[in-house]
């Protein structure tokens, strides 16, 4: 029996009146991966739906992390260059620091080459006077330089050297016995 156009279009009449042969044609036609794909459209559409999701949410912790890292750079940046300038100030005060001392061994080593101590008279005090006017000299018993020996240019390498035991003070130098 010959199928025709005529009879085709009966066929789809038929099939939109009855749904069920429909779907019994489609499953005699069509392979079985065919009669899945709407199935996997709609599993892969609402995986599609939540990566979307999670590459929004990537995205918002990316830029997050990008302006923290901005900052931190920023912040690392500001550190250094105070860094930078502490290490100046350090060095310009360490500088001026060894000058200072620099000068004032100087100075001391002048005011030591001033001074010179002498053996000791047993029945007399020996004080050593300094001859640049510096340092005011100072007897044991309170400040007058009345019954000892001044003597000018003394050596403090003399002092040290045991002749007496003399103590540099601010306002002078004291010979004791």
């Amino acid at each position: 029996m010959p199928f025709t156009i005529r009879d085709f279009e009966d066929l789809v009449r038929l099939l939109y009146e009855h749904p069920e042969w429909r779907e019994r044609l489609r499953s005699v036609i069509l392979p079985e991966e065919i009669l899945t794909l709407p199935q996997l459209v709609r599993e892969n559409s609402e995986a599609i739906g939540r990566l979307e999701q999670a590459v929004a949410e990537l995205v918002e912790l990316h830029n997050r992390m990008e302006k923290k890292i901005e900052e931190l750079v920023e912040t690392q940046r500001r550190g250094y260059e105070e860094f930078l300038a502490y290490r100046q100030a350090t060095d310009t005060a360490f500088r001026e620091l060894a000058e200072t001392v620099r000068r004032n061994h100087d100075e001391l080593r002048a005011d030591v080459e001033d001074f010179r101590v002498v053996p000791r008279d047993p029945k007399k005090q020996t004080v050593c006077a300094p001859t640049t006017g510096r340092f005011g000299i100072e007897s044991l018993t309170g400040g007058d330089a009345h019954g000892t020996d001044v003597t000018p240019a003394c050596n403090v390498v003399d002092i040290c050297g045991g002749y007496h035991d003399c103590s540099i003070r601010p306002r002078g130098v004291v010979a004791r016995s």
